[in-house]
């Protein structure tokens, strides 16, 4: 049996208030409409320290709106940038163990550019211990980088040798 509109209406909870006035706050700064804050996604409660699910665009606008949402955002802003590894250092990578210019695919590349993710998602869990998604993605990384390491100790072992000492993997 279908409960009727008015029915459905009235189980749902209210936008907080908290949202709206941050919503009113990015629209100020210009950064995105309340319409279309109200229409995204958002949890059921903010709490002081909790990320809000917003673009990083308009995290980064509301820094300066100065109604008390700068803890917050920069919270969520300082844990994107902390997991994710930046244009200018995964070029750096490439360029140092890649064999020639432009060598973005070969395993030893790619070996050291999970290498890199992995040592800041292991930061990221020394301070986040019961951050359980990135445990699950960190795991996924560390088998990906195995299976690399396998194929290529199975083509070239003195390659393995080499990029295991270079990169201070355990065997």
């Amino acid at each position: 049996m279908e409960p009727d509109a008015t029915h459905r209406k009235a189980r749902q909870s209210p936008p907080p208030k908290d949202w709206d006035d941050f919503a009113d706050c990015l629209n100020s700064v210009g950064v995105a409409s309340p319409n279309k804050l109200r229409q995204t996604r958002r949890p059921a409660k903010i709490g002081r320290n909790e990320c809000i699910n917003l673009p990083l665009r308009a995290a980064g606008g509301a820094l300066n709106c100065g109604l008390g949402f700068s803890k917050r955002i920069r919270n969520c802003t300082n844990k994107i940038y902390h997991m994710t590894i930046s244009k200018q250092r995964k070029a750096e990578v490439i360029k140092e163990h890649g064999a020639k210019e432009g060598d973005s695919g070969s395993p030893e590349v790619q070996i050291a550019i999970l290498t890199e993710r992995i040592n800041g998602l292991t930061e990221h869990m020394r301070t986040h211990n019961k951050d359980y998604a990135t445990r699950r993605g960190l795991l996924g990384l560390v088998s990906r980088r195995r299976r690399l390491l396998d194929y290529v100790r199975g083509e070239a072992p003195q390659r393995y040798l080499d990029i295991i000492g270079k990169l201070g993997i355990r065997k």
